[in-house]
């Protein structure tokens, strides 16, 4: 029997289905249309909560760019300051510039309705945890930190293994009394995880005596920070940033922490209307 025949027809059918898969992995349409679909499903469940959380996935390429810098006009500047000038208090310090703008309107917009569940949770734990950050003395606004890091979620797991609210990884939450073992995570547990939180916010702040250094380093380690301060010869994080040493990850950090801050003190203003805030968390101490 010759199996000629059968071996080029073969050849042709394997290389028919290389080109697809060539052609399917250029395509841009494709490839936003998957990423879309991966995003919805990982982040915007009512019903299911991620195994895996990580915030920079949700986003755009463009907004990766470590030089991006949104200019904006003298009367939109104007305008930002009336609003919070007028508008609610803080007590973390509030700076408003391109890279915080454009946080902004990215929540607005492309991450609607994931923030909008991140709001919905923040009903269930910002009223306790913000009396714990005031037991330490620190700045309740630091709450915030907690939406940006999980939504809300204390099934929130991180790909550096990093749980829970306040996303403690091991070593750290560790450091801070939170035991982690094979029964039980209390890096989970979203009122122990707040005090862990508290007193590594109170360490961070007693170092940098700056609360955007502050929360840098809660991302990328008091030791990455405090090592890029003696290298630059500066002690301030919009400076820091312009270098190539910090991750994106922690440049946007901050930026991210602050858009948010401004949204949900007054989410009707940015367009979060009738969100359904979860019952305050009630708990007894055993």
């Amino acid at each position: 029997m010759n199996f000629r025949p059968l071996f080029f027809i073969f050849i042709i059918i394997f290389l028919t289905n290389c080109s697809k898969n060539i052609i399917n992995s250029q395509d841009p349409i494709n490839s936003v249309t998957e990423n879309k679909f991966s995003i919805e499903e990982l982040f915007l469940s009512d019903m299911e909560e991620p195994d895996e959380f990580q915030i920079t996935e949700l986003l755009p390429k463009e907004m990766l760019d470590d030089n991006i810098d949104i200019q904006l006009s003298k009367e939109e500047i104007d305008n930002f300051n009336t609003i919070f000038n007028n508008g609610p208090s803080y007590d973390i310090p509030l700076v408003m510039n391109s890279k915080v703008e454009h946080m902004i309107h990215y929540f607005q917009t492309t991450c609607h309705k994931t923030f909008a569940l991140w709001l919905s949770r923040s009903g269930r734990y910002i009223p306790v945890m913000q009396q714990i950050l005031k037991e330490y003395g620190l700045p309740q606004d630091l709450i915030y930190v907690a939406l940006i890091e999980s939504g809300f979620s204390p099934r929130a797991y991180s790909r550096s293994h990093a749980s829970g609210i306040w996303q403690f990884i091991s070593a750290t939450g560790r450091r801070y009394g939170l035991k982690n073992n094979w029964w039980h995570d209390q890096r989970r547990d979203p009122i122990l995880a707040c005090h862990a939180a508290a007193k590594y916010f109170s360490d961070l702040y007693g170092e940098f005596n700056d609360w955007y250094l502050a929360m840098a380093a809660y991302n990328a380690g008091e030791g990455k920070i405090r090592r890029g301060l003696k290298r630059y010869k500066s002690k301030d994080f919009w400076e820091l940033s312009k270098y190539r040493y910090l991750k994106r990850e922690t440049k946007q950090y901050v930026p991210k922490i602050l858009a948010a801050m401004v949204i949900a003190k007054d989410p009707e203003k940015y367009g979060f209307y009738n969100i359904e805030y979860q019952q305050p968390l009630i708990y007894d101490e055993i």
